[in-house]
């Protein structure tokens, strides 16, 4: 199951227009108001629709985790006691640490789902759910990257929001390195192959050099690969 909870009605409304072109036999799908699951029994319905089955929780949360505190509370809770997934996105196109804190997936992985809901459009939402079910919920549909409509200026607010801002660098780092390195490394492939059209010199610079940085932090930590 996949449960998809969104603030905004165009974006539940384009996620709900995407379900309509998936294969037979895809995971079941619950879209849902954020402002309709403020209260503890609100949640608590949630919570027991989604029984015991493998389940994926995206909620973009508009404003802050503040916005939906209960909800996500909740929701982590669940998460780590259930052992199911939960990608906490921002709303909006500014990336939000704290948000990355609260999921539990790799920080690749929720940064793949921010890209997707970023770029927007019914296909992007429809290869989003491609993706979530193939990498959490072990189908094997297939999925399509992005709909090339990501400007270049999400790109280079990914890079100096994750990996150039020092605090941020620091917390991913201490968190889960190796998932620094991924997205280090996806964006230093993005200008490679022309997906970033025309990246900053100097902030590719700082990324290769946050990339080897990074590569030495895991080599003395004798996790290199």
């Amino acid at each position: 199951m996949i449960v998809f909870i969104s603030a905004a009605a165009t974006e539940r409304l384009m996620v709900a227009r995407a379900t309509k072109s998936l294969p037979a036999a895809f995971p079941l799908i619950q879209i849902l108001d954020s402002g309709k699951l403020q209260t503890d029994a609100q949640i608590d319905g949630l919570l027991a629709s989604a029984g015991a089955e493998t389940c994926v929780f995206v909620a973009r949360v508009l404003g802050g985790k503040n916005y939906f505190e209960r909800g996500v509370i909740r929701l982590q809770e669940f998460c780590r006691e259930r052992k199911r997934y939960l990608i906490a996105l921002p709303g909006d196109q500014n990336p939000d640490v704290e948000l990355d804190a609260i999921s539990n997936v790799r920080l690749a992985d929720a940064a793949t789902a921010f890209q997707y809901a970023l770029a927007g459009g019914v296909e992007n939402y429809r290869n989003l759910l491609l993706y979530l079910a193939d990498v959490f919920l072990s189908t094997a549909f297939g999925f399509d990257a992005t709909a090339q409509v990501i400007d270049d200026w999400m790109y280079q607010q990914v890079a100096e929001k994750y990996v150039l801002d020092e605090t941020s660098r620091e917390f991913c780092e201490r968190s889960n390195p190796w998932a620094l390195r991924e997205m280090t490394g996806r964006l230093l492939e993005a200008a490679e192959r022309g997906m970033w059209g025309d990246p900053d010199p100097e902030t590719l610079a700082q990324l290769k050099a946050a990339y080897l940085a990074n590569e030495g932090f895991l080599e003395e930590k004798g996790e290199g690969k």
